[in-house]
């Protein structure tokens, strides 16, 4: 009952320099198993281990994605940050939650929410916690159980202070934040993220063996 992503089923997460293209091979450096934590009400849920692809999250049964999560103890700056996530298994129509933040351990803001299942993605945009979501991206689903196409994203900030977002799943898209909106979803022009990951997309069923 593992649960969550990368290569050789682990998670692997980078931080890059700003580029203008994508896939752009920039200088990556792996964000270390050290530097997630649990955020959970059972410590046994959650699980995190360093491994030789990068870091890999699995989560046994949970009823709730907000109750079970795992979350960077680190800022990243949203500027040429780019996250892989490798042989993602997600059975039946099981989820898993991605969200880039402002706040370590939430899902819901101020910043940006991935949905992802099996057949796409929304993503929203949150200008405060707990408050309601703005959609902001359109879906790709993401490739299960593909090493080299499970799911990524890069975040690339332009002249005039917007940024391109950079995504590839079952298929590649893009899309622009607006500086204003950059403004409103993260309180900074220039932001840093913490990274929060889930198994389940709002308590939509039991989020077992999602990998």
């Amino acid at each position: 009952m593992k649960k969550f992503l990368s290569v050789l089923s682990a998670a692997v997460v980078f931080v890059a320099s700003a580029v203008a293209a994508f896939p752009a091979m920039a200088e990556k450096a792996v964000v270390p198993a050290a530097d997630w934590k649990a955020v959970t009400n059972n410590s046994s849920v959650v699980s995190i281990e360093g491994t030789d692809a990068g870091t890999k999250i699995s989560f046994a049964n949970s009823t709730w994605g907000q109750d079970y999560m795992a979350t960077t103890t680190k800022a990243y700056k949203l500027d040429g940050l780019y996250i892989r996530m490798n042989n993602i298994t997600l059975p039946d129509t099981h989820c898993v939650n991605l969200a880039f933040g402002t706040q370590a351990g939430t899902l819901t803001g101020p910043g940006l929410l991935f949905l992802a299942n099996n057949f796409g993605s929304t993503i929203f945009g949150y200008p405060t916690a707990g408050g309601d979501g703005v959609a902001v991206g359109t879906a790709v689903a993401p490739q299960r159980n593909n090493a080299r196409l499970g799911l990524s994203f890069h975040f690339v900030r332009n002249e005039d202070k917007s940024f391109t977002v950079f995504r590839t799943g079952t298929d590649s898209q893009r899309f622009t934040l607006t500086a204003e909106q950059i403004m409103t979803f993260f309180g900074s022009e220039d932001p840093s993220v913490y990274l929060t990951m889930s198994d389940n997309w709002w308590g939509n069923g039991v989020g077992a063996n999602n990998s």
